[in-house]
């Protein structure tokens, strides 16, 4: 007669128990972390926002004189309803604009940021659903 080896149920279903508890706090440390973070960076935009931002670029052209001369001055460009609008800087570019333009390309990085650990988030949420009883 052949022996059998015992099975010791209850300690394959300890292990399976630890197991998904172990996932389950990494996943809540993961999400904890993913609105920390989002936070932080909701701070940071609504303090760049506040010195000011402008979507738009400048944009280096030379404009020719009505006898031919080419000269280079900056031009602000931004769009409005689908089509690109131009306002005359001069030869010189204002630090202001410049800070503020630079602050709208920040912004916009900060929030594609926000826009990944929202999906990162929407993942672990549905993988901590998937491990409900």
């Amino acid at each position: 007669m052949e022996k059998r080896a015992k099975i010791n149920y209850q300690m394959i279903g300890k292990r399976i128990l630890e197991h998904v508890k172990n996932e389950i706090e990494r996943i809540i440390k993961q999400l904890e972390a993913i609105d920390q973070e989002i936070e932080e960076l909701e701070k940071q935009i609504e303090e760049i926002e506040e010195k000011g931002t402008l979507s738009g670029w400048i944009e280096w052209k030379w404009v020719k004189n009505k006898i031919g001369k080419k000269y280079w001055y900056y031009y602000y460009r931004y769009r409005s309803g689908g089509k690109i609008k131009s306002v005359y800087i001069g030869k010189f570019v204002n630090p202001e604009l410049r800070q503020a333009i630079s602050n709208a390309r920040i912004v916009r990085a900060l929030r594609r940021r926000i826009k990944v650990l929202e999906q990162e988030k929407a993942r672990l949420l549905s993988e901590l659903e998937r491990l409900r009883p």
